[in-house]
């Protein structure tokens, strides 16, 4: 038997189908926590029910007596099932594990920021899904302003808390990406634009510049729009929170000038 968890009672269950490998004729479920909705509509008590697959004696229909016997001439087929080998079984056993392990870490981090979301008073929506080690959370609010604060700094300093969160949960190298409507979309535009500008500048005068603060994945939106231009030399200097983009002429943008 095992215990599966999810935002609704039937997302629990098909989330332990899946991981079980199992369908719903094979299995007895039942219900230990119907989950409790909180803030954002969301569940902040995870629903959670305990499957029990079914003895295979169970499972097995008895043959019908009127059942023709095949004859010694006729062929016979036989349906071969393999069944996985220890490693096989220990590999998908961590797997299952890492996956419990995962999904009990997203649904308390969800949980401790809903816990502050409702200490600011904010209300609305949220959406949160894993991509690539990262665990992206869509809120969408009447009041985002409040929630992206200035310059973003509410909404970047709650994702550096649930980072940490997730870290003291025991998930390796996590990363959280927190977005409110289209505003992680539209700051990246907009950097992208402030690296252009800033180094026609530098081209121009000769001169470097550094940018204002920036967390490490708004840093890298410059690094990356400025990889190109072999004028350019694009460094992170500074210790965090306050490391900042330098932007200064190359090397061989130097030369060129010294020839």
């Amino acid at each position: 038997m095992a215990r599966f968890k999810g935002k609704t009672i039937e997302e629990a269950t098909n989330r332990g189908l899946e991981i079980l490998g199992v369908n719903r004729d094979a299995v007895e479920i039942y219900v230990i926590n119907a989950g409790q909705a909180k803030f954002f509509g969301l569940y902040h008590v995870a629903a959670e029910v305990e499957i029990i697959i079914k003895e295979q004696s169970q499972m097995v229909q008895p043959m019908m007596v009127a059942q023709a016997v095949p004859s010694l001439d006729e062929p016979i087929n036989v349906a071969i099932v393999s069944t996985p080998n220890n490693d096989e079984q220990a590999l998908l056993e961590r797997q299952a594990k890492n996956r419990e392990r995962w999904e009990k870490a997203t649904d308390e981090v969800i949980d401790y920021l809903v816990t502050i979301l409702g200490a600011l008073g904010i209300e609305g929506d949220l959406d949160a899904t894993w991509g690539q080690n990262t665990l992206n959370i869509q809120f969408e609010t009447a009041t985002e302003g409040l929630l992206i604060g200035k310059y973003g700094r509410t909404l970047n300093a709650m994702q550096t808390l649930a980072t940490a969160y997730l870290s003291e949960a025991g998930i390796n190298h996590p990363q959280v990406m927190l977005n409110v409507g289209n505003y992680r979309e539209e700051r990246n535009e907009k950097l992208e634009r402030l690296a252009y500008r800033l180094a026609d500048k530098v081209v121009s005068l000769g001169q470097s510049e550094t940018l204002e603060p920036m967390p490490a994945f708004e840093r890298k939106v410059i690094h990356s729009a400025l990889a190109d231009d072999t004028d350019i030399l694009t460094t992170s200097i500074g210790k965090e929170p306050f490391r900042c983009v330098k932007i200064e002429l190359s090397q061989a943008a130097i030369a060129r000038l010294d020839a």
